[in-house]
């Protein structure tokens, strides 16, 4: 069961981090979402982490497609 569905709990992981990454970012600022100064602090982390969960959501979903044509 857990090998079949890596993918999914990988992602969700991701998407977490990619949510708690925003929290941070909005309190650490002071309720700032965008600041040029603060661009290569938490924002390439963040987008990093929103694209691995899209990858990963991906790879998962393909995954299950093809167990589905298999039988």
């Amino acid at each position: 069961m857990v090998n079949k569905s890596k993918w999914l709990y990988l992602s969700i992981l991701a998407l977490m981090a990619a949510i708690f990454g925003l929290v941070h970012h909005y309190l650490v600022t002071g309720g700032v979402w965008w600041q040029w100064s603060d661009f290569w602090h938490h924002e390439p982390l963040i987008a990093m982490a929103f694209v691995g969960w899209i990858i990963l959501l991906f790879v998962y979903l393909v995954e299950r497609n093809k167990r589905k044509e298999r039988g």
